[in-house]
């Protein structure tokens, strides 16, 4: 009967679940399906899990660049946070240049790749999302929201969207000071590193010295100058992930600024 294994009487066809007249997210009381995403030790409900794996699946699938290499390239950590902010791609190029170094301070588990940069498989995308969450509570929950809102997110286990809203007690109350400070301490070291290229050294993502003099010099000195403000845009969005914020940048051409970008 069209396809149908019609069973014999008594016997009932396996796996059988009724039809559901209500959608799924109408029958989802989102306090209880959420629970507790980040419990008091840090670690991630299998909800999170979920959907920090749905989240890795569909950039897989969406961002052009290194599309199903089943890892998370600095490139794919550029085009997500484009796409969920409206950051301009250059801040954010800027931005994940430094990730191999976010990475070890926050132990983040990272391999490289042929080209040798830092990548992310399931289990470390899953790392650098609790340490989102851990590090701005605040802001990580308007950002879940957006995520499932503007990637329609579909539950892995269970194939229907992830419901909303997201109660904001599903994330911790406040930020985790050892998280907090791991960022801080990251966005210090961005800061130091472009007061070391004002002086003409110029230094790469690892640390590493490139001593350059003459006209080449100053031609990278010059570009640094160029992005300087694009560079700490970048890093203070990291550190206040997509929400609102006023980015302070410090002794730009001789002067004070302060710039506020509107992510919503």
């Amino acid at each position: 009967m069209d396809g149908w294994n019609i069973p014999n009487p008594g016997s009932g066809i396996q796996n059988y679940a009724s039809v559901a007249f209500n959608t799924p997210s109408q029958e989802i009381n989102t306090v209880e399906f959420y629970g507790e995403l980040i419990n008091e030790n840090g670690h991630p409900s299998e909800i999170f899990c979920r959907l920090s794996d749905s989240i890795f699946f569909y950039i897989q699938a969406n961002c052009p660049e290194h599309r199903d290499t089943n890892v998370i390239e600095p490139a794919k950590i550029a085009w997500y946070t484009t796409t969920l902010t409206g950051s301009p791609r250059e801040n954010t190029n800027i931005l994940v240049s430094y990730l191999s170094s976010l990475y070890s301070k926050a132990n983040i588990p990272h391999m490289y790749n042929s080209a040798g940069q830092p990548t992310l498989d399931r289990r470390g995308f899953l790392y650098y999302l609790v340490q989102s969450a851990r590090t701005d509570p605040e802001s990580e929950h308007a950002s879940v929201e957006k995520v499932i809102r503007l990637f329609r997110l579909l539950d892995p286990m269970t194939g229907f969207p992830f419901p909303l809203p997201v109660p904001r007690s599903a994330l911790p109350a406040t930020p985790d000071p050892r998280c907090a400070n791991i960022m801080e301490t990251w966005v210090a070291a961005l800061r130091a590193d472009i007061q070391r290229k004002r002086a003409g050294q110029v230094l790469n993502p690892q640390g590493q010295s490139n001593v350059t003099s003459g006209n080449a010099n100053q031609a990278v000195i010059s570009q640094m100058h160029r992005n300087e403000e694009a560079f700490m845009l970048a890093a203070r969005l990291e550190e206040s992930r997509h929400r609102n914020a006023m980015y302070a940048i410090d002794n730009i051409g001789g002067g004070h600024r302060h710039r506020r970008n509107e992510w919503w």
